[in-house]
């Protein structure tokens, strides 16, 4: 397919997961109703894994749309996915993890949504499988502006379509959170009040077992918070920026090894400046916390 045929760059990272990458290659190259897409590869494994990866990709080795590409050393998500950017060639950017997939219309969609409303930017719902239940995210809004622009909007990096803008990168110095630093830098960069919004589960989220995070993670999670606040923060209401930086604390201390007093203290803080708002937020903490819930729980 000649490049200006290609509408939209799908960039999918992979790492440790050969045994689900073609479930996530296959709902972007064989189950997509729009067609005209190219779909960038990252590898990110070691030099002795890699033959992993080209076995789950053998089923598409013709297809001219795939493009597999290899990290030399791997550092973090941002540094993968820039990789990607760096290649795309579409007007539209989207975005996979190797353990997802894509609904049939996912981009078409999201391509339509864009086009109707002339934003740069569009976001989706997304379904988690959760065992044997299952909870859609995002799926009652078909705009974000305002306060929900900042306190609402899920920007995971799968459920982001945009304008390719090749002097936009994801933050490398972030280990977390890097696609929410993103999300806003997208949103400053072209000034958006609010975005539409697709509200279908468009993504299929398979969370996985096995891979607990650690309080590492959580202080990484923070430290992108603070950083969002920082660079992002002086454009919103107060009230908006206090209860951002309330539920980042929340989120900090609702890993698992984390003391139940600091859990107790951030929920208190969130409940202070949110007031019944947030309370949702706080009872989903507390469940994730409590190990037989966690498993239902969308973290």
């Amino acid at each position: 397919m000649p490049l200006t045929d290609i509408r939209v760059s799908v960039i999918l990272p992979t790492r440790g997961r050969p045994h689900l990458l073609p479930r996530a290659v296959a709902s972007v190259l064989d189950g997509q109703t729009l067609r005209a897409v190219e779909l960038i590869v990252v590898d990110d494994n070691p030099a002795s894994a890699r033959a992993e990866t080209a076995v789950a990709l053998a089923p598409w080795r013709e297809d001219a749309r795939l493009h597999l590409l290899v990290n030399p050393q791997s550092r973090n998500a941002a540094v993968v996915r820039n990789v990607g950017l760096a290649a795309a060639q579409a007007e539209w950017v989207s975005y996979l993890d190797d353990d997802d997939a894509y609904a049939p219309d996912k981009l078409q969609a999201q391509l339509a949504a864009a086009t109707r409303s002339g934003s740069p930017l569009v976001l989706c719902g997304a379904r988690y499988h959760l065992g044997a239940r299952e909870r859609c995210r995002q799926c009652g809004a078909s705009e974000f502006a305002g306060a929900d622009l900042v306190l609402r909007a899920q920007a995971g990096a799968p459920l982001l379509l945009h304008r390719r803008a090749p002097d936009l990168r994801f933050d490398e110095t972030l280990a977390a959170g890097e696609d929410a630093e993103f999300f806003f830098r997208l949103v400053a960069h072209w000034r958006l009040k609010g975005v539409p919004n697709v509200p279908q589960p468009l993504v299929e989220v398979y969370p996985q077992s096995g891979h607990e995070r650690t309080n590492a993670r959580a202080e990484a999670l923070w430290r992108a918070a603070r950083t969002i606040a920082v660079r992002h923060g002086s454009a919103w209401p107060r009230d908006v920026r206090r209860v951002f930086v309330a539920r980042a604390r929340l989120q900090r201390a609702k890993w698992p090894g984390g003391s139940w007093r600091a859990l107790s203290r951030a929920s208190y803080g969130l409940w202070a400046v949110g007031g019944r708002a947030e309370m949702r937020t706080v009872l989903n903490t507390w469940a994730y916390r409590t190990p037989w819930l966690r498993r239902f729980v969308v973290s």
